[in-house]
């Protein structure tokens, strides 16, 4: 469900974030296996090669996003072909009923208009119809191609602030425990 995905990409960012805050790897992985989707899924990857570099972690990350993006847009592609087809089939009953209008004039003449009707009815209906699903249908498409670009925009946003978070534990760590065991060094001069 792309909502599920979408609501759960800050809230799961925000715990991830606080766990290894405080050191807590194990439930940051563990927060990472029990949250379905793909935000789950690329937090999940970077956080298990947390070791590599981050052009390495961002690789696993783009690979898992990648893989990922089939899954998200998987009606899309049917939802474009319904909307680009129905009006054609539409196109199609007009042509058919004007076909059916034309046969019917060199059959009995334009004296009798009842006969003309039910042709240029068809006609007018089948276009109707096309349309009256061509319409939602691109609708659609384009509310859900938006989303998915929109939640594909968050996984990257949360991968880059868990490898910022990441990055940033790593320079730090060191640091603060390198800055304890430095030898006092004497300046001459």
């Amino acid at each position: 469900n792309l909502n599920e995905v979408h609501t759960n990409a800050e809230k799961l960012m925000n715990q991830v974030d606080q766990f290894i805050q405080h050191g807590q790897w194990a439930d940051a992985d563990q927060c990472c296996t029990n949250n379905p989707g793909v935000v789950a899924k690329v937090m999940g990857v970077i956080l298990k090669h947390r070791k590599l570099t981050r052009v390495q972690m961002e690789d696993r990350a783009n690979e898992v996003i990648l893989t990922s993006r089939p899954e998200l847009e998987r009606f899309l592609s049917g939802l474009n072909i319904i909307a680009v087809v129905s009006p054609l089939l539409g196109l199609l009953g007009t042509v058919t009923g004007m076909i059916a209008t034309f046969l019917v004039i060199t059959q009995h003449g334009t004296g009798d208009p009842k006969l003309m009707a039910g042709g240029i009815s068809e006609a007018l209906l089948t276009t109707q119809y096309g349309l009256m699903v061509a319409i939602p249908s691109l609708m659609a498409h384009s509310l859900l191609n938006r989303w998915v670009e929109h939640i594909l925009g968050d996984i990257e946003t949360n991968s880059l602030q868990l490898l910022n978070s990441i990055e940033h534990l790593s320079f730090e760590s060191p640091l603060k425990s390198n800055v304890h065991q430095l030898p006092s060094v004497a300046v001459e001069g």
